[in-house]
């Protein structure tokens, strides 16, 4: 038990020294990516994990998180693998967070050079039957223990291939940015909503009398369900409400994911009553009954100021950790609560958020700035 802290600590420092950062060359031989990127909500979707490899047999999934580790073993016969890691009933176990994922192929030897041996107290990690650290350590900080795999598999000794990436588990949410007014017979549009929830994923609404309560079994106004449209640090929604139908009332608008709700509440003014100034930060868009088509998707909501507070610094790696076609994610903050990442607009600009986890809170810390890490 001393030489296995002995020796786990000696791994803890280089982890310090290298700024916290994994630093594994992936592999040109493999790759991977997860479904969905990057951010999981809690109960759905499922998490999927696919790739290619140019050695079939096995491919190894290591997983750690703050309070989870694992490691998951999947077969490939002919180079492409894809596997469901978590199922939505597990996902909503998931403690909150940020998880690396470390992939593995045998290399052309066809064997692992790393393996997990499980006894009373721990899930050891070996390498050539050589015990090095435990993966469960519960004194080691969660990403020095990814590192530390990492940097074993950078050994030049081991033919493994290797990659690497990281995904946030967060509680669903929904919100509603922004609430017009209007006339009895407009058509409004309740835009510039964010979620957290999947591209695709039906959101279900309801409008009623402020004053009612539909589950007592008052009368609905309308229903319907709208579908998440992808964006950028975060996904949106929006809603078109034909209010041809309502009297000159307030009305409550409740949305309802299934795991996560919002509400709001509007007001159809008379006709001839003017309607309250729109404050200059919220874009509200009336539109008269009879222009009930709309052909045009809603641009996705602008961006906030550049955050100015100090967060301390953020140790990035040359070596992005995950990348999809408009976004790359860089390493984790020195502290372990944060995640940043950058976003490629239409101008070739970058903006630069970061994710704070304890709280579940997202950052713009550059706005319109250069990218300093290779896209």
């Amino acid at each position: 038990m001393i030489m296995k802290k002995k020796h786990l600590n000696l791994i803890c420092c280089a982890a310090v020294i290298l700024i916290l950062c994994m630093a594994v060359t992936p592999a040109a031989a493999l790759t991977a990516q997860v479904t969905p990127p990057p951010i999981l909500p809690k109960g759905l979707p499922p998490l999927s994990i696919s790739g290619q490899t140019d050695n079939p047999g096995e491919v190894a999934v290591w997983i750690i998180g703050r309070t989870y580790q694992d490691r998951r073993v999947i077969t490939t016969t002919d180079g492409t693998f894809t596997e469901e890691l978590f199922p939505p009933e597990t996902t909503s176990g998931l403690p909150r967070g940020q998880y690396f994922l470390i992939i593995e192929d045998t290399g052309p030897d066809g064997k692992f050079a790393l393996d997990t041996v499980t006894d009373d107290d721990h899930t050891m990690v070996y390498y050539q039957d050589m015990p090095l650290f435990a993966l469960d350590d519960p004194e080691t900080v969660y990403s020095d223990t990814a590192m530390a795999l990492s940097e074993v598999l950078d050994r030049p000794e081991v033919d493994d291939g290797a990659t690497k990436m990281v995904f946030l588990v967060e509680e669903p949410w929904i919100t509603i940015d922004q609430t017009p007014t209007g006339h009895p017979g407009d058509l409004l549009r309740f835009a510039g909503g964010s979620t957290d929830l999947p591209p695709g994923h039906e959101i279900s609404y309801v409008i009623y009398l402020a004053s009612a309560n539909p589950r007592e079994g008052d009368e609905v106004a309308e229903s319907g369900t709208v579908e998440v449209v992808k964006g950028g640090s975060h996904n949106y929604w929006y809603v078109d409400i034909d209010t041809g139908g309502l009297d000159s009332e307030t009305y409550a608008l409740t949305l309802n994911s299934g795991s996560t709700t919002a509400t709001t509440t509007f007001t159809l003014y008379e006709t001839g009553v003017t309607l309250p100034a729109t404050p200059p930060v919220i874009t509200v868009e009336t539109l008269q009954e009879e222009t009930k088509v709309i052909s045009s998707q809603p641009t996705e909501p602008e961006l906030v100021n550049a955050d100015t507070t100090d967060y301390g610094t953020i140790a990035t790696t040359d070596e992005l950790i995950y990348t999809t076609d408009d976004a790359v994610i860089w390493c984790s903050a020195i502290d372990g609560e944060y995640v940043t990442w950058a976003e490629r607009t239409e101008d070739d600009e970058t903006n630069i958020f970061l994710y704070h986890i304890p709280t579940g809170t997202t950052r713009t810390i550059v706005e319109g700035g250069a990218v300093t890490s290779p896209l």
